[in-house]
C-alpha cells in the first residue's frame, strides 16, 4: 500500500493590488455605489475632496453627466447605489446654484425619489436621506420640511405599533405590548419596563421608526431656529411617544432630537417649550439604560446652555432637574458619571452646596425614592448622595438637613438589607457620616 505523497509547499499568492483611484465625477460616483464599505467611504472622501476643489464654473461643465448619473443610481435595485446617490447628491447641493432651472428640475427629481426612500428596506439609505434634506433645508429654508412633513410624521406614527402585535389585536387576541411604561409598583423610578410575555425582543420589528426619528433630527439641525415654530401639537406627540417607547434606541433618538431642538432654540423659544419638554427629559435623566440616561444628560446640559442666563428658567427648572444631574455624578456607568460631573460644574459652577441648601426638600424627596428603585446602581447612587448630603451640606447648614434627618436614617437602614452588596456599603459609609456629623456636632454644643 502507497503512503500517501508529501504535499507540495503552497505557492505564495501574488499581493493583491490596490485598485485604481476613480479620476473622472463618473467613476467617482460608480465607486460610490460599490459593494465594498471601504470603497464607499473612499469614493465620498474624494468625492468632496473635488468638489472642494473645484471652480464654481467647472462644477456647472461637470453638472450634466454628474446629476444624470445620480439620478440613474437612485432608480437602481442595488441599496449601494442608492445611498451612493444619496450621498453624493448630499454633498452636490452644497456647491451648484439652486438658482438654475437645470439644478432645479434635478433637485425636484431627486426630492420626488425620497418620498419613497423615507422607507427604503436598506436603514444605510433612510438615514442619507436625512443628510440630503438637511443639506437642502439648510440653503432653501424650512419650506423643504413642509414638502415631507406630512408623510414623514406619518411614518413615524405608522411603526409605533409592530406589525406583529397589530396582527395579534385584528385577531381578538390580547394586546401583549404597552409602548407608554411606567412600572405602577415603582411609581418614583420612571423609565423601569414592565415584563409581560413580547413574543418579540424589545428593539426588534419596529421598522423603519429609528431611522425616521433621525431624519427628523437632521432637518432641524439644517432649519435652526426656524424649526421652532413646528413644534406643535402633533409633532410634540411623536416626541413625547419617542421618548417613552419600549425600544431603548427610540427612546434614545427621541432624547438625541430633543437636544438638537434646544440648540437650536434662542431663550425665548427654551421658555416657551420647557414645560412641555421638562418631564421628557426628566424621564431620561432616570432612565434604566445608561444610553438613554447619557442622551438625556446631554439634553439637559444643552437646555441650560441656553437658559441658565435667566433666572426665571433657574427658579423653575433647578427644582426638576438638579437632584437628577446631582445623582447621576454617582452613577455606575462610567460615561453618564463622567458627564453629569462636568454638566454639574458647567450648569451650578461654584454655588452648588448653595442651590442643594435651596432646594434640600426636593433633594432628599428625589434621594430617597430612588434608593427604592429596581436598579442597583440607582439604589447605590441614592446612597452616595445621601451620605454626600451629610458629610458636605450638614456642616454647612445644620437647620436646613435637620428635619429630613430621620427619613433619611430610615431610608439607609432600609438599604442595609439590599440584596446588593455595594448598595448596602454605600448605605453603610452614608450613616457613618451620619454619626460622625452628629457626634461632631453634641461636642461642639
Amino acid at each position: 500500500m502507497e503512503k500517501n505523497p508529501i504535499p507540495s509547499p503552497a505557492k505564495s499568492e501574488a499581493p493583491v493590488e490596490p485598485k485604481p483611484e476613480p479620476k473622472t465625477p463618473v467613476d467617482i460616483l460608480s465607486a460610490m455605489g460599490s459593494f465594498q464599505h471601504l470603497d464607499r467611504d473612499k469614493a465620498e472622501n474624494l468625492w468632496e475632496a473635488r468638489l472642494k476643489a473645484w471652480k464654481p464654473e467647472e462644477v456647472e461643465t461637470a453638472s450634466g453627466e454628474v446629476e444624470k448619473k445620480i439620478e440613474e443610481m437612485l432608480g437602481s435595485k442595488r441599496w449601494e447605489d442608492r445611498y451612493g446617490a444619496l450621498a453624493a447628491a448630499g454633498q452636490w447641493f452644497v456647491h451648484v446654484d439652486l438658482g438654475k432651472k437645470s439644478h432645479q428640475e434635478f433637485k425636484a427629481h431627486v426630492l420626488e425619489r425620497i418620498t419613497g426612500l423615507i422607507i427604503d428596506p436598506e436603514f444605510r439609505v433612510r438615514i442619507a436621506v436625512g443628510l440630503v434634506l438637511k443639506t437642502l433645508v439648510k440653503r432653501e429654508g424650512v419650506k423643504i420640511y413642509e414638502m415631507f412633513r406630512a408623510p414623514l410624521l406619518k411614518s413615524i406614527e405608522a411603526c409605533f405599533v409592530r406589525a406583529a402585535d397589530k396582527a395579534e389585536e385584528d385577531l381578538g387576541q390580547p394586546k401583549n405590548q404597552e409602548v407608554y411604561y411606567d412600572n405602577p409598583s415603582t411609581k418614583e423610578a420612571p423609565g423601569a419596563p414592565i415584563k409581560d410575555p413580547r413574543k418579540l425582543h424589545d428593539s426588534e420589528g419596529w421598522q423603519h421608526l429609528e431611522t425616521s426619528m433621525r431624519i427628523l433630527q437632521k432637518v432641524a439641525e439644517g432649519a435652526e431656529l426656524s424649526f421652532v415654530p413646528f413644534l406643535d401639537e402633533e409633532l410634540f406627540s411623536v416626541i413625547e411617544r419617542a421618548t417613552k417607547h419600549l425600544n431603548r434606541f427610540v427612546r434614545e433618538i427621541g432624547l438625541s432630537l430633543c437636544t438638537t431642538i434646544f440648540q437650536v432654540s434662542d431663550l425665548k423659544a427654551i421658555k416657551n417649550i420647557g414645560p412641555r419638554f421638562a418631564p421628557l427629559i426628566a424621564r431620561g435623566l432616570a432612565d434604566n439604560w445608561s444610553q438613554v440616561r447619557y442622551m438625556a444628560s446631554t439634553a439637559v446640559r444643552t437646555f441650560f446652555a441656553v437658559g441658565n442666563s435667566d433666572e426665571e428658567v433657574r427658579k423653575v427648572y433647578y427644582p426638576q432637574f438638579l437632584p437628577m444631574m446631582c445623582l447621576n455624578r454617582y452613577y455606575l456607568a462610567e460615561g453618564v458619571r463622567l458627564y453629569s460631573q462636568q454638566s454639574w460644574k458647567d450648569v451650578v459652577g461654584e454655588k452648588g452646596k448653595d442651590y442643594v441648601i435651596q432646594y434640600i426638600d426636593e433633594f432628599v424627596k428625589y434621594y430617597i425614592s430612588q434608593s427604592r428603585a429596581d436598579n442597583h446602581a440607582v439604589r447605590e447612587a441614592a446612597c452616595h448622595c445621601l451620605s454626600e448630603l451629610c458629610s458636605k451640606i450638614v456642616p454647612v447648614n445644620r437647620d436646613r438637613v435637620k428635619s429630613h434627618v430621620t427619613e433619611m436614617l430610615k431610608c439607609l437602614i432600609d438599604c442595609f438589607k439590599d440584596q446588593s452588596w455595594p448598595v448596602r456599603d454605600a448605605a453603610c459609609v452614608a450613616c457613618g457620616h451620619f454619626v460622625l456629623v452628629t457626634y461632631m456636632r453634641a461636642s461642639i454644643e
